[in-house]
């Protein structure tokens, strides 16, 4: 799920997601991170990493363009449930990118580092001003 977070905030161009990581996870995900972002090979990835992900690059960008073979192609490795779950967790993460987006939403941290070079820059967050 964090693959498909950080695919779908590239995707949705959302610096505040693209920028933080699970820290729960950061250890297992972040030498996948290349592999995820960017053109997507998914080469280093397990066939359920890769397809989860792909699944969030085709929700994320766009939904029509999820066919009937790729949801054959993700009834091979997931159950219908987790089907269902890849679509609410894309979903709730689309979700994200446009509310952190819309109110300009930042990390706290200074210079930080993004991978994505297409990523808008980040703006102040909503004040009272």
């Amino acid at each position: 799920k964090e693959l498909m977070r950080l695919k779908s905030a590239e995707i949705n161009r959302c610096t505040y997601c693209g920028t933080l990581r699970v820290q729960d996870v950061h250890d297992e995900v972040e030498p996948l991170e290349q592999q995820v972002l960017g053109e997507f090979s998914g080469e280093e990835l397990t066939r359920r990493e890769a397809l989860a992900v792909k699944f969030a690059e085709k929700m994320g960008s766009d939904p029509h363009q999820i066919s009937d073979e790729f949801y054959t192609e993700l009834k091979k490795e997931f159950t219908k449930d987790e089907i269902v779950e890849l679509v609410f967790t894309e979903y709730v993460y689309k979700m994200d990118h446009c509310i952190a987006n819309t109110l300009k939403l930042e990390t706290g941290e200074e210079n930080l580092e993004y991978p994505m070079s297409s990523s808008q820059t980040s703006s102040p967050a909503i004040s009272d001003d």
